[in-house]
């Protein structure tokens, strides 16, 4: 999916999440590597909370980073 923004051409790249059942893990590979450098990432989240209860808890929820790694984190 392309989006124009300015004079600038963007991309969508959605990512697929897999669930890694009994680990309490979601993950999700990036497919270009190059994308690490260059591109923003977006992250979505939803939850029957009011939304300032879900942006001010979610950063102390979740962890992001190489899935051989998210134990140490």
């Amino acid at each position: 999916m392309e989006l124009l923004e300015g004079d600038e051409l963007r991309q969508q790249v959605p990512l697929m999440v897999q669930i890694c059942e009994g680990l309490e893990l979601h993950v999700a590979s990036i497919p270009d590597s190059d994308l690490i450098k260059t591109a923003r990432f977006v992250l979505a989240a939803k939850a029957q909370l009011q939304p300032e209860r879900l942006q001010a808890s979610l950063p102390t929820l979740i962890k992001i980073g190489p899935v051989e790694r998210i134990r140490d984190l």
